[in-house]
C-alpha cells in the first residue's frame, strides 16, 4: 500500500458516460499513485478557455523521461523499469482512445514538482 496526498481543485461539470471517465481517472490517477514516491503529492487542476477543459494530473515521482513521453500513450508499451512487470501498457493508451474520442487531447510533460504531468483536454459542451 501507498499513502498519498491529493489535493484537488474544483472540477468541472461534465456530463458523459460513468465507465469512460471512471477508466480516465483510474489509469492517470493510479499511474501517479503506483510510480510516485511514498507518501507523494498528487494534484489535480483545472481551467478552461472558450473552447476546451484542461486538467493537469501533476505528481512528485521521478517524472517521465523525454523521450518516453509519447510512448507511453501507444498499446502494450511500458517504460523499461523493473515495476512496469505488473502493468500491460494499455493504460494511458486506453486515456489517449477516450481523449481522441471526446475530441480532445492527452500529453505527458514534466510538473512543477519535477515529477509527471499527464495534461487532458476536453471540449467544452462535448457530451464525451
Amino acid at each position: 500500500a501507498r499513502n498519498f496526498t491529493l489535493v484537488r481543485c474544483r472540477l468541472p461539470i461534465v456530463r458523459g458516460q460513468e465507465e469512460a471517465w471512471t477508466t480516465m481517472f483510474f489509469e492517470v490517477l493510479s499511474n501517479a499513485v503506483i510510480h510516485g514516491k511514498r507518501g507523494g503529492h498528487l494534484e489535480v487542476e483545472h481551467t478552461e478557455d472558450a473552447d476546451f477543459h484542461h486538467l493537469i494530473f501533476c505528481d512528485d515521482g521521478p517524472g517521465i523521461d523525454e523521450a518516453y513521453r509519447k510512448k507511453v500513450f501507444t498499446a502494450f508499451y511500458k517504460i523499461p523499469k523493473p515495476d512496469t512487470e505488473q502493468n500491460s501498457g494499455l493504460g494511458l493508451y486506453t486515456c489517449s482512445h477516450l481523449a481522441r474520442g471526446w475530441g480532445g487531447e492527452i500529453w505527458a510533460g514534466q510538473s512543477r514538482q519535477g515529477g509527471a504531468a499527464i495534461h487532458l483536454t476536453v471540449p467544452i459542451g462535448v457530451k464525451p
